[in-house]
């Protein structure tokens, strides 16, 4: 492999990250971080207290991608930047080989903003 070139699963795991940015990035309560600036800190081993700070956050999403066979497994968690506590985290497992296209986020994973649970009004 060439100096510099990402692997196709490098490439996965970016086009997932974006794709979540996008979809937070729609939720008016959220300040999300724009993706150049969230991908300064990709692949170095940085303590959370440090990206909040970094970045001007409180709240950081991280998570990884696994890959085996035609076998997908997504990881996120959300953490308080300020105290490096855990919030909330979840697991998604998905099979490639099917046809039909998935959303990996949806269902019983999803994180609940300001405590409220989908769909449930204040």
């Amino acid at each position: 492999m060439i100096a510099g070139s990402k692997c196709p699963l490098e490439y996965f795991a970016d086009g997932i990250s974006e794709d979540i940015i996008t979809a937070l990035s729609k939720l008016s309560q959220l300040f999300v971080i724009a993706r150049n600036s969230s991908f300064t800190f990709k692949g170095r081993n940085v303590n959370v207290q440090v990206v909040g700070r970094g970045l001007g956050v409180r709240y950081v999403l991280e998570g990884s991608v696994r890959k085996s066979g035609s076998r997908v497994r997504i990881t996120a968690q959300l953490i308080d930047a300020t105290s490096g506590g855990h919030l909330w985290a979840e697991r998604f497992d998905r099979d490639l080989q099917r046809g039909r296209r998935q959303r990996l986020l949806s269902g019983g994973g999803r994180a609940h903003v300001n405590g409220q649970h989908p769909g449930r009004r204040a």
